[in-house]
This record gives C-alpha cells, structure tokens and sequence, in this order.
C-alpha cells in the first residue's frame, strides 16, 4: 500500500500537477502512513520483549522454586584409597532430608578434611539431588614405630595417618625415635626431617630403609642390603640440614658398594661437608 502511494504521488509530483494543493495532500498521507507503521512496530517489539521476560521471569520462579525443594538424594566420594568412604559421609554431616542448595560446600569440606588420611576435600552439588565429594589423601614419606612394631605413617608436613585400614601398604623408610602420637608432629628437628624425606628422588629413597632420630637431633640411617648379599650399611647423618648428605648416599652406594663386591662397609659417615668417612674391610679377610 505503501508503494501504491508512493507511486501515485510521484505522479502526481509530474509537471501536469506541480503546484497544485493534491500534491501537498498526497505527501500528508504518506507520512502519516509511514508514522503509524513505525508506531506499530515499536508497539509489536514491546510486546515480543514482554513476552520474552515473562517466560524467562517463569522459569527463573519455576527454577528457584526447584532450587528450594529439591532434597540430597546420595553422597558420592571420589579419590578415597586409604580412607574408607562412609568414614568421609559421616564426618560430612549431611542427611538425605538436607536441602541440596541449602548446604555449604566449604564447611563440608572442612568437615571432610578432618579424616587424617585427607590433605584436602572439595564439594559439589549436582542436581537432581547429588553431593558430589572429592578428595585428594596424603602421601606418606615414613613409617614410624611404636617399639618394633607399626606405629602410624607421616607425611612430608608431619600429619600422621593409620598404618592400617584401607588401601595398599606404602614402601617408605621406617622411622625410629618418634614418641608423640599427636595429629601433627611438634618437633621442628623432627618436621625439618620429614620435609627433607618428601623431596627426595625416588632411588635415593628406595635405598633407605630405616632412619633413627636421636634425642639430640641426630640422624642416622640403614640402607637396604647389597644386590649380592652384604649386609645394610649404616650412614650417619648428623644434624640437620640433611639434603645434600642424603644426595650423596646413592652416588656412593653405586660407586663404592656395588663396584666393590669384595669390600664389608661396617659404617659411612656423611656428617662432615665434602667428605666420605668409612671403615671397611676385604671379605675374603673375614668371610672365607
């Protein structure tokens, strides 16, 4: 209709009626025509926003509402080996009554945290009704005895875990000289050890297989027996620091011990910087 309009009045503009008052007319009808097509427009666009934000308005209430009702339905736990699952659901605290969005996921995980095999926890909820439980366990660097038997495990910060209970044994130095049974160690000497036991590469530690800690500080270690049958050798450590003594236990172990099958090592002692102190003996001497 519009372009009929148009047309018309671009006729009408022709040199037969220039001038005349239909002219002027023409173009008053026009423009309100294109007036009331903007009008109605703009009315049809508030409408469709309208429309828009009501749907998203009712489905925003609806999922709120969701949101409130909806109830823990299951506690999952993941990365749990050493400790037990229903151990970590019962210090998470949480009831299947418990409105899902209505819990706190870090306190949760404060709580979860609280297990000593746990260093950390994180918490999800995940509809329609899980509490998803994530954790990571501390990796223990020593074992320590109580007398000659098993005692608990100690991490490289000094947290102590059971030696028994779930999951795999850990292969790590046994650790004499410990006597605080607290859930972490107070000793600084006896925390520098630890931390120093945590950085270690993995076959320097293979080859250690006992450490005593004295009252006064001391370190001493056994190391595993020779691949040939010789006896464990004894190192002494000294006091801290004890990573750079630790450092030279397998280069002497691989240069002495293994390349020399007909020398008895009674003991190495590492406590002086730079140097290599040992009492030794030929084999054939003592052991025809």
């Amino acid at each position: 209709m519009g372009s009929a309009s148009s047309t018309s009045c671009e006729r009408m503009a022709s040199d037969e009626f220039r001038g005349s008052n239909r002219v002027g007319n023409c173009w008053s009808i026009e423009n309100q025509n294109r007036k009331s097509k903007i009008v109605m427009n703009r009315i049809a666009r508030y409408v469709l926003a309208a429309f828009v934000l009501g749907v998203v308005g009712l489905a925003g209430w609806r999922g709120w509402q969701w949101r409130a009702n909806a109830k823990v339905q299951q506690v999952t736990v993941t990365g749990a080996r050493h400790a037990a699952p229903d151990s970590l659901r019962a210090l998470a605290a949480v009831d299947t009554s418990d409105a899902l969005y209505g819990l706190d996921p870090l306190a949760v995980a404060e709580r979860v945290e609280r297990h000593p095999w746990v260093r950390s926890a994180s918490v999800e909820r995940r509809p329609p009704g899980e509490l998803a439980v994530s954790v990571t366990e501390r990796t223990p660097v020593a074992l320590a005895l109580k007398g000659d038997a098993p005692g608990h495990y100690l991490d490289a910060a000094g947290y102590r875990m059971p030696a028994t209970g779930n999951g795999p044994a850990y292969d790590v130095p046994l650790l004499r000289g410990v006597s605080s049974d607290s859930p972490r160690v107070q000793s600084d000497t006896l925390r520098a050890l630890l931390t120093t036991l945590g950085d270690l590469d993995a076959r320097t530690e293979t080859l250690l297989s006992e450490l005593i800690l004295s009252e006064t500080g001391a370190v001493t270690a056994r190391t595993v027996p020779a691949p040939d049958g010789r006896a464990s050798l004894s190192v002494k450590l000294g006091r801290r620091p004890w990573k750079s003594k630790l450092r030279r236990v397998r280069p002497f172990w691989q240069q002495a011990v293994v390349r020399q099958p007909k020398v008895a090592f009674e003991h190495v002692d590492l406590r002086f910087d730079g140097q290599v102190v040992t009492e030794q003996h030929k084999r054939e001497d003592r052991d025809p």
